[in-house]
């Protein structure tokens, strides 16, 4: 029996050599996703701004407001403390904003930082980082506007240029095809022309030919004495045919031709029969 108390006893004492259980801290925090959006901007207290769930609670609310509800609400919150400006900063967020207004409410509240608590304070610097990617984006976006428009400029003068240029090639085409046209007509016109004055020049040529010509044919040329000078035909080597005419050879010599030339309106020309 005894040795059954024994057991009995020793079954009873904890062993020693069980390590001791970790003691987790009891620390309960309030949880704010049951709270309607309508009461959750008026929960105060160190309790509730200490807590991170109440401003993760609070950023859902917001990101169900319009745009002027945001702003509206904001309003409310301008006494500088660093709750009411993180509650303006989370409201405005999503208010649409410009690029201006965001920088100068990050700034606000990075000046009142110190002041955030430590259990609030990683929850603060995530949305921190995601204005500032924010911004980023509104920077690029307004970089991309602006090369956009430089594009659109350049565009826009290319056009212009080629516009310009299309012009300047059709008014040149139009110079070319009536400069073809005109050489055309020339070309065409030309063999009439040269006839034409052909015959003019046959018309106005005097009667008598070149005198210098005439007295240095070998071939006989028959002159026509208007006014009978033996002196002169004997001067100028000429002979009186029964024909009435004067023949005249290259045999008159230098001062034939002279007088010839100078007497010239005393003769009458006939050519010669061929043969």
């Amino acid at each position: 029996m005894s040795g059954i108390a024994g057991c009995v006893q020793n079954h009873n004492k904890p062993a020693i050599d069980t390590p001791a259980e970790e003691k987790i801290p009891v620390y309960q925090l309030a949880d704010y996703l049951s709270t309607e959006c309508s009461d959750i901007w008026a929960l105060q207290g160190k309790s509730t701004e200490t807590n991170p769930l109440y401003w993760l609670r609070a950023m859902d609310c917001a990101d169900r407001l319009m745009p002027a509800q945001s702003r509206q609400q904001a309003r409310q919150y301008d006494d500088g403390s660093w709750q009411n400006t993180f509650k303006q900063g989370i409201l405005l967020a999503d208010a649409k904003i410009t690029p201006y207004e965001r920088r100068q409410l990050v700034a606000r509240i990075e000046a009142l930082s110190t002041e955030i608590p430590a259990q609030v304070r990683p929850l603060y610097q995530l949305w921190r980082d995601g204005q500032a990617l924010q911004l980023q984006l509104a920077e690029e976006r307004q970089r991309y506007s602006k090369l956009q428009q430089s594009s659109d400029s350049e565009l826009d003068t290319l056009r212009q240029q080629h516009h310009v240029l299309q012009q300047q090639l059709e008014l040149t085409t139009r110079k070319l095809e009536n400069l073809t046209d005109i050489e055309r007509q020339l070309s065409t016109r030309k063999p009439l022309e040269i006839s034409r004055r052909i015959r003019r020049t046959r018309v106005k040529s005097p009667r008598h030919p070149p005198m210098r010509s005439l007295l240095m044919s070998h071939k006989p040329a028959h002159l026509l004495l208007v006014d009978d000078d033996p002196g002169l035909l004997k001067l100028l080597g000429l002979r009186l045919t029964s024909e009435g005419y004067s023949v005249v050879t290259a045999e008159s010599g230098a001062e034939g031709l002279r007088v010839l030339n100078r007497e010239k309106s005393r003769f009458s020309y006939q050519r010669p029969a061929d043969g």
